[in-house]
């Protein structure tokens, strides 16, 4: 199994446990799993008692976190975000300023 999960500049409320995320059975997953927060806001963005997971990742790096950057995400067959823009949807390729 392999997991990838990124929770950027989202607002995390207070139905949110602590925790953050539910306790996998045993370790199956555990080693194949990527969990990244950054710049998260709201009464559950504090990450102090998150889970201790090996590839759970607060805060990375700029350089990592841009990887998952709108723009370069959502990139099409022409290898840019055109076919985004053209959908009259609000977007923003980059990150939001926080």
């Amino acid at each position: 199994m392999y997991s990838r999960t990124i929770v950027m500049q989202s607002q995390i409320d207070g139905f949110i446990e602590p925790e953050g995320w539910t306790p996998f059975a045993g370790t199956f997953g555990l080693e194949t799993l990527y969990f990244v927060e950054y710049q998260n806001r709201g009464p559950r963005a504090n990450t102090d008692k998150r889970v201790t997971w090996k590839n759970y990742i607060k805060n990375p790096p700029q350089d990592v976190i841009a990887k998952f950057a709108p723009g370069v995400v959502l990139k099409g067959g022409d290898n840019t975000d055109g076919w985004v823009k053209k959908t009259g949807v609000p977007y923003e390729p980059g990150m939001m300023k926080m």
